[in-house]
């Protein structure tokens, strides 16, 4: 299977509040939008509708209509890197090594095209110093955002390497660790097979 297709049957739609946990989804390969500020809940439930997706916020106060409710999940956690615990565990996300940054941060495309040296040169996006430290570049097809494996990559890919199922997991924060102790209103196994019943529809 390619890349595309690891985790491909799912797909999220996050409240605004969550753009750093939108972040951290598509730094696994995983389809997720988020909900620009000041949606209302019936946009909320039109976009998950119409493109098939998951709702995930942290709040109870969103007035969801009754047919999207069995595709909400609230969140127990306040914390960034709990939530993307608690999402790959609820989902039963597999975390690919080979998929770590796949996706743009910045769109959510899979499009990424190779740029050389020159072919970047002038793109405000990159400076001169960068020019001359890199030779390989990559722009999104989606928003034509460039990037290259310097050390911002670096630090991402080896923060996302901490959510592989064999890594040791490190020592959390007393915030993090209480936030974890949250109760997700979706943590149970009867939620797990409600998705599962998701992908086969």
């Amino acid at each position: 299977r390619s890349k595309r297709e690891v985790n491909g049957h799912l797909r999220f739609v996050l409240a605004a509040s969550l753009t750093k946990l939108m972040r951290k989804m598509r730094g696994l390969g995983l389809d997720t939008t988020v909900m620009r500020e000041g949606a209302s809940s019936k946009e909320l439930s039109n976009a998950a509708l119409s493109e098939d997706r998951v709702i995930v916020t942290c709040s109870g106060k969103h007035n969801l209509p009754s047919g999207v409710l069995d595709r909400v999940h609230r969140l127990g956690s306040q914390n960034p890197d709990e939530q993307l615990r608690e999402i790959i565990e609820i989902f039963e996300v597999d975390v690919d090594p080979d998929c770590l940054c796949g996706r743009c941060v910045a769109c959510n495309a899979w499009d990424w095209r190779f740029a050389t040296r020159d072919q970047v040169r002038g793109d405000p996006q990159v400076s001169e110093n960068t020019l001359m430290a890199y030779e390989e570049f990559w722009k999104c097809g989606g928003c034509g955002k460039v990037f290259w494996e310097g050390g911002m990559f670096e630090k991402a890919v080896s923060h996302f390497r901490t959510f592989l199922p064999d890594a040791r997991r490190p020592a959390d924060s007393e915030e993090a660790g209480e936030a974890a102790k949250a109760p997700s209103s979706c943590a149970s196994e009867a939620s797990s097979d409600k998705y599962r019943a998701m992908e086969r529809q």
